[in-house]
């Protein structure tokens, strides 16, 4: 989400956190200094059931704002429309529950024999 929405957020300070790397760009950055490293790809669902009804609307507003490191409230309506369709149609049904999963990632580096 965060690659695909940045180019249009005007940011006055700078982010608390970079949700813009990804494990894809971790890992070739690694390969280029000839290590190759473990990966083990991790489900990383979060529990946001009831975050589109329109009493939770607030909540839904904090949620997106801490992924996206910026007041969600500030943005503009019609981007901030694009970004809920984004969360929405990116969710999937689990029972009575609704998840998005996020791409998570282990990555283990052997630093190699040490004798």
């Amino acid at each position: 989400m965060f690659p695909l929405f940045e180019p249009y957020i005007e940011r006055t300070s700078p982010m608390l956190q970079n949700n813009a790397i990804s494990i894809h760009e971790v890992i070739i950055g690694l390969r280029q200094y000839g290590i190759e490293p473990e990966i083990t790809l991790l489900p990383a669902p979060i529990d946001i059931t009831g975050l589109f009804e329109v009493d939770a609307r607030p909540q839904l507003a904090e949620f997106i704002s801490f992924c996206m490191q910026i007041e969600f409230n500030s943005l503009p309506s019609w981007l901030q429309t694009d970004i809920i369709q984004y969360v929405h149609g990116g969710c999937v049904e689990q029972g009575d529950k609704l998840y998005w999963y996020l791409p998570t990632a282990a990555i283990i580096i052997n630093a190699g024999n040490s004798q």
